[in-house]
């Protein structure tokens, strides 16, 4: 008699392309109006088509300037990538220019990363299945049943995880790296979004942040932003909080007047929609 399994990572067509998605990556949680919502890669890509879409518009758009301004060959890295959503768009999007070299610790997550570099075809993506941090080894980090409801794209090596979705009992080792011993030619965009991971990756990636002056985005939640602004500023970099992501620019990189009006365009925005709200209420 066959054995009934759970259907978990599922083929979806999205507005990335076609992605291998687990369905069971999903948590739900109370908004602050009260409303029971949803968080996770795999639901929004459900539930949306897409994932993030202001922010990967935002992020493929600092890889065109950094192409305007110094010219073909890109490198873009994507520290944890998770499924690859970002990892394929910016392949896609740069297939004649540039490269992504992108990172996902966690081995079933890393195995659908791969997936959809091959699915879509993006020949100028490399998946390496390690964490990133500031020593070349291994690190342990916990393991979860990605048959239950969870938040995959949350899973911290060094924290809590109390609102990730399930209790963790097993952990495993796993490759940790510098970015520095990747011997990068050029370095344009570096993404950090590993849940608590971020202060150390960019201690990893000293040298290649001070040869190369690349973008910084890094999410805040777990790291916080005073202590990624501590870090960067002395390297010569100005902060510009975008949602959940801080984006660093070096005050050399001609990239800076873009972010700079972008950033100010967004504030604007934001007040307006606030002002307006208030208004109504």
């Amino acid at each position: 008699m066959r054995q009934r399994r759970k259907q978990i990572f599922v083929l979806v067509s999205t507005d990335h392309g076609t992605m291998l998605v687990n369905r069971m990556d999903a948590l739900w949680v109370k908004t602050e109006d009260g409303q029971s919502g949803a968080c996770g890669v795999g639901i929004e890509i459900l539930e949306e088509g897409s994932y993030q879409p202001e922010e990967g518009d935002l992020l493929l758009g600092i890889l065109q300037l950094k192409r305007q301004y110094a010219g073909d060959g890109v490198i873009a890295v994507d520290g944890g990538a998770n499924i690859g959503v970002f990892t394929v768009d910016w392949a896609r999007a740069m297939s004649d220019w540039g490269k992504v070299v992108a990172f996902e610790p966690q081995e079933r997550v890393y195995y659908a990363l791969a997936g959809n570099i091959t699915l879509n075809n993006c020949f100028n993506a490399v998946a390496i299945h390690s964490a990133l941090g500031n020593h070349d080894g291994t690190i342990m980090m916990p393991v979860p049943d990605y048959s239950v409801y969870s938040n995959f794209g949350g899973l911290s090596i060094n924290g809590s995880n109390e609102n990730f979705g399930q209790k963790l009992e097993e952990f495993a080792s796993v490759r940790c790296v510098r970015i520095d011993s990747l011997k990068l030619d050029r370095c344009d965009l570096l993404k950090l979004d590993i849940e608590g991971m971020e202060i150390d990756a960019l201690k990893g990636a000293l040298k290649t942040i001070e040869e190369f002056s690349p973008v910084v985005v890094a999410e805040h939640i777990n790291t916080g932003v005073e202590p990624l602004t501590k870090f960067m500023e002395p390297l010569g970099y100005i902060a510009f909080p975008f949602g959940m992501n801080i984006v660093f620019v070096h005050r050399l990189d001609k990239v800076l007047d873009h972010i700079q009006h972008l950033h100010k365009a967004m504030v604007r925005s934001a007040v307006a929609e606030a002002e307006i709200e208030e208004a109504v209420a």
